[in-house]
């Protein structure tokens, strides 16, 4: 017996054929509600957390192909709201997808998109500024983007359930891509980068 088998005749101690866990299994998740644990993804799907992960980094590796000639052609800003867009949208999917072969296409999508969304605002922030600011706009963006990346860690540690998890991710993500949408036109008058 192990942690994906069980005996085919429990309380029969002279056979000792195992079968397949067949009654579910059991989660030791301390309150949190995982990915792992709503398409069960343990024993012989095991295997589908690392498709999950893979093909997330197969949509980055997408998206840094694809987004910057697309952001060169119709502009940076248009393309650093499309990809939040449609990554919250994407963000947003995930958190309610029912089928497993749905959730590893919205990771696609979701690296695509994140990919995308930040290589686009990096050079977007960079062509506001001038060469003398660049450094300095640079570090601002990487004090953002680092501050995000606690507040993600604390509100995975607060919101126990990897959907709702999800959602509010994808509620920011819209949030904050509005604002980018208004304020990139905004500061960049303000500061008279543009002529």
């Amino acid at each position: 017996m192990d942690k994906c088998n069980m005996y085919e005749y429990p309380g029969q101690t002279n056979r000792n054929t195992t079968v397949p866990c067949q009654n579910g299994y059991t989660y030791d998740s301390d309150g949190y509600y995982t990915v792992v644990e709503e398409f069960s993804w343990v024993c012989e799907k095991a295997i589908l957390t690392s498709v999950s992960q893979t093909t997330y980094f197969g949509g980055v590796l997408f998206g840094s192909a694809c987004f910057p000639p697309f952001a060169d052609y119709f502009g940076r800003k248009y393309t650093t709201v499309i990809t939040g867009i449609l990554g919250a949208i994407s963000h947003l999917v995930g958190g309610i997808v029912v089928q497993p072969a749905a959730f590893i296409f919205t990771r696609f999508v979701n690296g695509a998109t994140d990919q995308g969304t930040y290589l686009c605002g990096c050079v977007m922030v960079f062509e506001c500024y001038s060469t003398k600011h660049r450094a300095f706009a640079n570090s601002i963006l990487m004090i953002i983007w680092s501050l995000g990346m606690v507040a993600t860690g604390i509100t995975g540690y607060l919101v126990k359930n990897w959907q709702h998890f999800q959602i509010f991710a994808s509620c920011l993500l819209g949030s904050a891509i509005l604002g980018i949408w208004y304020e990139i036109c905004q500061l960049s008058s303000w500061l008279g980068v543009f002529p």
